[in-house]
């Protein structure tokens, strides 16, 4: 089942990915391919509460910040996704710009995310810079080096 579910999000990213190589007037590099559908299975795995996905995807050493300015290990934040106190209902991606050199990728974004975060319900616009690393084949989240 999960691997259905998989292969369904690649289906579901590949016409963004399509449109994106468009819209920039060259081709993605293979590369850039793989790091925009990663960034849309995070997304989804987010709204889906999967775990294993996201500890797929985002290192050990990875913290968050919300936007209150609490920061979170990893698991404190995956502990609060998949229990409940962090409830994605839908993420829109305005602007995805991949960099990519060797095996390591910067990803400049604007999305915006419809959640339920801490008791607070709306629609949260957010713009950041995240860094990824290719590691054993997969494209892994990582703190900045």
């Amino acid at each position: 089942m999960k691997r259905k579910l998989k292969i369904l999000l690649m289906l579901i990213a590949l016409p963004f990915l399509a449109y994106s190589e468009q819209t920039r007037g060259k081709p993605m590099t293979t590369d850039e391919k793989e790091v925009r559908a990663t960034h849309c299975v995070i997304m989804d795995a987010m709204i889906a509460k999967d775990r294993a996905t996201l500890e797929k995807h985002y290192a050990p050493d990875m913290t968050f910040r919300h936007m209150s300015g609490k920061v979170q290990t990893r698991s404190e934040y995956f502990d609060d996704i998949v229990g409940g106190k962090l409830n994605y209902y839908k993420a829109t991606t305005s602007s995805l710009e991949v960099k990519t050199d060797g095996k390591t990728a910067e990803v400049a974004y604007t999305h915006t995310l419809d959640a339920l975060a801490y008791g607070a319900r709306g629609a949260w616009p957010f713009s950041g810079t995240m860094y990824m690393e290719k590691r054993s084949g997969v494209w892994v989240v990582c703190p900045r080096k």
